[in-house]
């Protein structure tokens, strides 16, 4: 990062500058980590909601099938 502290005598400025963008960074940079989690959490509980959801259906197919079965059976 190329800034005008050389060109000023007043370094401190410059360097509490400095302190106070990395800090803004790090605060941008925490809230975007967060989010990424959050976002992460919610793929996670969408895909296990669609595995039950797939489990259920394959289920509710094998019963269908059976009670077809049972029903052929008996005709």
């Amino acid at each position: 990062m190329v800034h005008a502290k050389g060109l000023f005598p007043n370094g401190y400025l410059w360097d509490k500058i400095d302190a106070e963008l990395l800090r803004e960074k790090q605060h941008h940079l925490e809230r975007l980590m967060r989010e990424r989690e959050l976002e992460r959490s919610e793929v996670a509980k969408v895909t296990l909601q669609a595995d039950r959801a797939e489990t259920a259906l394959a289920q509710i197919k094998k019963e269908a099938t059976q009670k077809n079965s049972i029903s052929n059976l008996s005709s």
